[in-house]
């Protein structure tokens, strides 16, 4: 169980990563079903 730190580190960065996407994601999408559409 040496990879214990390294995987917690990969993990906590790749949910930060995950969640800025999905936020992004979301974002564009309610930006388009509002009419806006960024350029």
């Amino acid at each position: 169980m040496m990879s214990d730190d390294g995987d917690d580190r990969f993990h906590g960065r790749a949910r930060w990563i995950w969640l800025v996407i999905m936020v992004g994601f979301i974002t564009i999408a309610a930006l388009e079903l509002l009419g806006v559409r960024p350029k």
